[in-house]
């Protein structure tokens, strides 16, 4: 991705995710944007915008793999877009796959930074300004999540939660288009 491409990832983050208002859009209870809506706001800030510019991020984007879309998808005719998962908006109804039993991994995980430690084990897994907690179904991502906040003198530390005991304990998930499994939150007594 060139700078460009990820500036426009950066900003359409931002605004499907937090802050649509940026733009003078407002997203559907499904997270949806009109597209011709965010391509007119970005350029009223001065960022132009091309739906080709738009489809190479959601096709590019850092998140996706072989199969499965990134952080961002269209609708069919490519007249709406939307962020999969992330949101800092309440009240939006994103479509995720509840799972459970079989469709669960037996493990998840969470990557996170030494500054954050003592609350997590005090408080468990929260999604402070997010609706949801993110985790991961591998250690490898785990630990690439958890390095895009690592600073200098910070620790890489990975929480690993059995899906078994979080489920008898009222855990419900969640799993977004991507594969990112999303749940409320996860007592401390569960993490590993």
């Amino acid at each position: 991705m060139t700078k460009s491409q990820e500036h426009i990832s950066k900003f359409i983050s931002k605004i499907l995710r937090h802050n649509p208002e940026v733009i003078n859009i407002t997203l559907n209870v499904n997270g949806w944007a009109n597209v011709d809506e965010l391509m007119s706001g970005m350029q009223a800030q001065g960022k132009t915008v091309e739906l080709s510019d738009l489809e190479y991020v959601v096709v590019n984007d850092s998140k996706a793999k072989p199969g499965k879309p990134g952080r961002y998808s269209f609708n069919e005719d490519k007249t709406k877009i939307r962020a999969n998962y992330g949101h800092s908006i309440s009240g939006l109804d994103l479509e995720l796959e509840l799972v459970s039993g079989r469709k669960l991994p037996n493990w998840l995980y969470h990557g996170t930074i030494s500054t954050f430690m003592s609350s997590i084990e005090k408080d468990g897994l929260l999604p402070m300004s997010r609706n949801q907690v993110h985790l991961s179904p591998d250690i490898e991502t785990a630990h690439e999540v958890a390095g895009r906040r690592k600073k200098k003198d910070n620790e890489i530390h990975i929480f690993k939660i059995s899906t078994v005991e979080a489920v008898n304990a009222g855990v419900v998930f969640y799993k977004s288009k991507n594969g990112v499994y999303l749940t409320d939150a996860v007592p401390a007594w569960l993490l590993r």
